[in-house]
């Protein structure tokens, strides 16, 4: 065997891999280059095109919904809106006016003609969340009915009394106090006979909130009012009262001393 041979061979394929490696290294260096462009420069500024188009979606339906919210201001009455901005601050003063409100109870007592024979005042605090006031109580849930009142931040102050008289003027009281220009809440209402008297105690819940120190985000939605709101309103604006209570008092069977005996 020829040393010499093998020996020359083995250099010539060296020179040919080599000379292979010489000839692809210019590609395989500018794809090697090309992805690293891609990775490092292309794709973020593809990433920042999304964004940015995502941004241009999100803004142009805020500037849609500024655009209608633009149109239906226009559209309102300012001296509608005063007026129920008027009625509004009857219906939840921005304090407690905890003398308005026995002056409203004092009136109503004047007008149905019952005495009240025990009051008293105090704060409860915040509508229906169970926050305790500052004496460490919580307060008692809100009666069936009173969750539908949808009021953001209300407090209550609260009375509770107790009252003497026949069967016609206590409920002439209970419709007085429910069609008050405030809210109100009446609960642990219990009522008792003697003779041809009615003694009635009860508890009456006033809600105020405080105005709002902030204007809200631009761009956040208007709050419509419903029909049953609206109704609400209105009367407080031509009558003064919050509701369409009737003071027409049913009969009831006379002749008797106790009005809860069993009739014979």
């Amino acid at each position: 065997m020829n040393l010499s041979s093998l020996t020359a061979a083995a250099k010539a394929e060296k020179g040919v891999d080599f000379g292979k490696i010489v000839m692809f290294g210019p590609p395989i260096a500018s794809i090697a280059v090309s992805v690293l462009i891609v990775i490092f420069i292309v794709w973020p500024r593809f990433s920042d095109v999304m964004t940015l188009q995502k941004s241009n979606i999100i803004l142009t339906e805020n500037a849609d919904k500024l655009e209608k919210k633009v149109t239906l201001l226009s559209s309102l009455d300012e001296s509608k809106l005063k007026s129920q901005l008027i009625a509004s601050v009857k219906l939840i003063p921005s304090d407690k006016e905890i003398f308005n409100f026995i002056g409203q109870i004092e009136q109503t007592r004047n007008s149905s003609g019952v005495a009240i024979t025990n009051l008293s005042v105090g704060s409860v605090g915040q509508f229906g969340s169970g926050k305790a006031d500052a004496s460490g109580s919580a307060p008692a849930p809100p009666a069936p009915g009173a969750g539908d009142i949808s009021i953001t931040g209300a407090n209550e102050v609260q009375m509770k009394l107790s009252v003497t008289s026949d069967y016609r003027s206590v409920m002439q009281f209970l419709n007085s106090v429910y069609a008050l220009p405030r809210v109100v809440l009446i609960k642990d209402l219990s009522l008792s006979s003697a003779q041809s008297q009615i003694s009635s105690s009860m508890t009456i819940n006033a809600l105020w909130a405080q105005l709002p120190t902030e204007l809200a985000s631009i761009e956040a939605p208007l709050s419509v009012l419903t029909k049953s709101q609206e109704t609400i309103i209105e009367n407080v604006e031509i009558t003064g009262s919050s509701s369409n209570v009737s003071n027409v008092v049913p009969d009831v069977q006379t002749g008797r001393n106790d009005l809860f005996t069993p009739f014979q």
